[in-house]
């Protein structure tokens, strides 16, 4: 599908008037399209994600598989476990728009970050985009891999410990592993605590021999 003024190709979630929660679950994105979100586009609620995966879907700008607004709120957060992104796309990579998998918009501190576990990307340009100075992002126990850039990030309090980036030895870029790159995470202890192997709560994260 295509999104609705150009926000979220299959799901749009606008301003709310109180703390609303929303879920997907065991749910299937493929092959939709939008201008930000290809897939999912988020501007308000606590909005949780389990179980799903995204595959082909498109941004012509930015945010391939889900994209989080900058629309400013004291009721927004989004929570991803146990899901899968392959082969997402962005059609503008670059310092400021980009993220094939996740692109997040954020400017705001406390409450207002992603929370990313258990999943798998595979197969991105750049996997994460993160986009503010002031974001408190938490993205633990994911597999990374055939990634050219499994994240960029343009701020400093995010914890990007427990992944796999796709070797044994770490990411690359900011690291000096052989995994998929870290781009602009300035700080070693950022990431410095990764997994030699994918972790067991991520079966689809097969490493090819």
């Amino acid at each position: 599908t295509t999104g609705v003024e150009g926000r979220g190709g299959a799901v749009y979630v606008g301003i709310v008037a109180d703390e609303n929660e929303y879920v997907i679950a065991d749910s299937v994105f493929e092959g939709n399209v939008a201008d930000e979100g290809g897939a999912v586009y988020q501007e308000d609620g606590v909005l949780r994600i389990t179980g799903s995966s995204f595959t082909a879907n498109e941004a012509r700008i930015s945010g391939g598989g889900v994209f989080i607004s900058d629309v400013i709120s004291d009721n927004r957060q989004m929570i991803i476990t146990s899901s899968t992104f392959t082969d997402n796309v962005a059609s503008t990579e670059d310092f400021l728009t980009g993220g094939s998998a996740i692109y997040t918009e954020l400017r705001q501190t406390g409450v207002h970050h992603l929370q990313l576990t258990d999943s798998v990307f595979r197969g991105h340009e750049q996997a994460l985009f993160l986009s503010a100075p002031t974001q408190d992002n938490i993205i633990r126990n994911n597999c990374f891999i055939d990634n050219l850039v499994a994240v960029q990030a343009n701020t400093l309090a995010n914890d990007l410990n427990r992944n796999y980036w796709g070797a044994s030895d770490g990411p690359s870029g900011s690291g000096d592993g052989g995994g998929d790159q870290l781009v602009g995470v300035e700080s070693e202890a950022l990431y410095a605590d990764f997994l030699t192997s994918p972790p067991e709560s991520t079966p689809a994260c097969v490493v090819e021999e």
